[in-house]
């Protein structure tokens, strides 16, 4: 039974680790991309969760978060590793 749910979760973050890298604009790619090789692997639950939600927005949408032109983050987004992709994405 813990093998079947650690595939299933290795999958899960498989997943999100070529959607990170895969996103449509290079900017986003590189964004996320470098934040799930740094956080990705001893990923949390409850952090796979925050990914796969954050990955169901817009490139537009998360970039303008990101660089702060659009303040109104979702509720669901405000997660610390949230706050977490916005400072390493400020310096990069």
């Amino acid at each position: 039974m813990q093998t079947k749910l650690t595939e299933e979760l290795s999958q899960r973050k498989k997943k999100i680790h070529f959607r990170c890298w895969h996103r449509g604009t290079r900017e986003m790619d590189l964004i996320l991309g470098q934040f799930a090789d740094q956080n990705l692997s001893l990923a949390s639950d409850d952090h796979i969760a925050f990914f796969e939600t954050l990955l169901s927005y817009s490139d537009t949408e998360i970039y303008h978060w990101i660089t702060k032109k659009n303040q109104d983050i979702p509720n669901e987004l405000k997660h610390p590793l949230f706050y977490q992709l916005i400072e390493q994405a400020g310096n990069q």
